[in-house]
């Protein structure tokens, strides 16, 4: 039988309520939410008596408290490395969500800390521990690596219509209104805040193809509306375009493809807030199509197993704090100068 963790989550919002929370239902074979922390005690109440959590808004409540072992922490950006150090210092495990840091000092700060203190910080890029990317590497690696066109595409409707089919999110905030894309500073703001917030995904598992960033030039970085980005880079000899969209209808798509001259290989993965299992794989090339189909698991199932085994079995990180530390180095680099790009040219 599994050791059972304690869980304590810091913030309440919609990641905790549709993504977390429900994952770790399905795994109370191997964790316990014990605790939870939000800004708004009455949310804060209302989310952690579905789990019978204590609750609070107080953050070192959290972290002093002996049940807990693991912190989650799902608070706003800025105060990610603040919260990772802090639950490092008191003892605990750490999982923290995307983005690791909002630059590239607290990220360093974070794996100091970590280091000092042999504490173990796993940072939420789901699809780097989805069943199907692993797939991919398993089995692909060679046609991926051979890509000269690397295409992340992701086409969504705005978040509300999946958190709502998780499940009943409750203390939800209002979108803000429409962006004027025709200011130059707005349109810098708007590209980096859109690298941070959803490039950052897909950014990790370019870089396990293409680990050598130090010859990127930006060819063009344009923000769309409401809030979504069209960019395309020239880096380690490939052109890679990451493009995102946003809209009203229900239709979705977010992918990866590595196209070279002899075969695409192209994982295909679920939604956020879509429990409908892993992604799938497919490669195609001169001996036909190849496709390794989903399994049950996702990637956030997956990422929270990997911490518990970590935890608990000592097992070897799958994707480490210090290559973390070097993904977020890459975003923060990539929307400097994407945002430089934005401000110099009409959208």
């Amino acid at each position: 039988m599994s050791r059972i963790l304690g869980v304590g989550i810091i913030g309440t919002g919609p990641v905790t309520q549709g993504l977390h929370l429900p994952t770790l239902m399905r795994l109370r074979d191997r964790f316990r939410v014990v605790h939870i922390a939000g800004r708004t005690a009455s949310t804060t109440a209302h989310v952690a008596a579905w789990h019978g959590a204590r609750a609070g808004t107080d953050v070192d409540a959290l972290l002093a408290d002996p049940a807990v072992e693991v912190v989650a922490i799902n608070s706003p950006s800025d105060l990610h490395a603040n919260h990772a150090i802090a639950a490092l210092e008191a003892g605990k495990a750490v999982l923290v969500e995307k983005p690791l840091a909002t630059s590239a000092g607290d990220a360093q700060r974070i794996l100091d800390c970590a280091r000092r203190t042999g504490g173990h910080v796993q940072v939420g890029t789901m699809h780097v521990y989805d069943p199907a990317w692993q797939a991919a590497l398993a089995r692909h690696r060679n046609h991926m690596a051979a890509a000269t066109l690397i295409r992340s595409t992701i086409v969504l409707p705005p978040n509300p219509l999946f958190e709502d089919w998780s499940g009943q999110i409750i203390g939800r905030k209002g979108y803000p209104p429409p962006f004027d894309l025709t200011v130059a500073p707005v349109r810098a703001a708007i590209i980096r805040a859109t690298i941070i917030g959803l490039a950052v995904h897909e950014l990790p598992l370019i870089r396990e193809i293409v680990p050598d960033w130090g010859d990127l030039r930006v060819l063009s970085a344009r923000p769309l509306p409401p809030f979504a980005y069209d960019i395309h880079l020239a880096v380690g000899g490939r052109l890679v375009q990451l493009t995102a969209t946003l809209h009203t209808h229900r239709w979705s798509e977010w992918s990866m493809a590595f196209l070279g001259a002899d075969a695409e290989v192209r994982v295909d993965f679920t939604p956020s807030y879509v429990p409908a299992g892993s992604g799938r794989v497919t490669l195609v090339s001169e001996s036909g199509t190849a496709i390794v189909p989903p399994v049950t698991a996702n990637g956030y199932l997956a990422q929270w197993v990997q911490l518990h085994d970590v935890v608990c079995a000592g097992a070897a990180p799958l994707h480490g704090l210090a290559a973390a530390v070097e993904d977020i180095d890459l975003a923060l680099t990539l929307a400097d100068r994407c945002s430089a790009w934005a401000m110099e040219h009409a959208a």
